[in-house]
This record gives C-alpha cells, structure tokens and sequence, in this order.
C-alpha cells in the first residue's frame, strides 16, 4: 500500500485537502491552524487514526504563542501512539528553542544552514527578462 501524504497550509484550497484527507494519510505536513480546522466541526475533513508521522510548519509561530503551544499539546496528546511529531521553521530564535525543549523532552534539533541562500551566479530568476527581445542588437538600415 503506498504512502498517503497531505499538505495543509493556506497556501492550498481546504477543498482540495478535504479530498486528500478524507480516505486518511499517514503523513500530513500542515500549520497548526489550517490542520486544526480540519479536524474541528461536525463534520472534520479526516481521522487521525492512521497518521504516522505529523510534521507542524511554523514551528517559531506555535512555540511563541502559549495558546498555540496548549493547542499542539492537546492534539499531539490525541494522536495515535507512536506518532511521530516533526516540527520545522525557517527561524528558530533561542527563546524558541528552549520553549520546544521544555515542551518536547525528546526533541532533537536538525538544522540546516543558507537554505535560503542564493548561491553567486545563481539567479532567483531563472529568466530574468519573460520576453526577451530576439534581436536586440539590430543592425542599422
């Protein structure tokens, strides 16, 4: 059986991820917010009974917030046994880290560096200039 795997961020359309969820996954990568509102409501778009691994974006977010903190300490509380929690920020302030130390015991901290880093020579954009010009040094008449 393949792995099923679910993004839900705010990014996506919640339509779109209802119908991602809504036979289960075993992988969900989602905010806490956006994943909280599908799991809320009479009618929530998915059980967690089969998820094996969470993995919660905006980590700094949650962390240095004390009610976003109590939320993914409820919900990771009724997750099934032997689920993974990752967390995953694209800043990761002291303060932060601490907070996730005391909350999580057994985390561990993988970090990777320049990840946002354009490297020289490497544009952002591959094609800088969408309608290039091609003759753009006409010869005179």
């Amino acid at each position: 059986m393949p792995l099923r795997v679910a993004v839900c961020t705010s990014e996506f359309p919640m339509a779109t991820q209802r119908s991602k969820l809504g036979g289960g996954v075993e992988l969900c990568v989602a905010t806490l917010g956006r994943l909280q509102a599908h799991l809320r409501g009479p009618t929530p778009s998915f059980a967690t009974d089969n998820l094996l691994t969470l993995v919660v974006d905006e980590a700094d977010s949650v962390f240095a917030d004390d009610e976003l903190r109590k939320r993914l300490k409820t919900l990771r509380a009724s997750l099934p046994a032997g689920c993974a929690t990752s967390l995953v920020t694209a800043s990761l302030s002291p303060a932060v880290e601490e907070a996730i130390g005391r909350e999580m015991e057994d985390a561990k901290l993988l970090a990777a560096r320049d990840l946002h880093t354009t490297r020289p020579k490497v544009s952002p954009n591959p094609n800088p200039n969408p309608n290039p010009d091609p003759n753009p040094n006409p010869s005179p008449n």
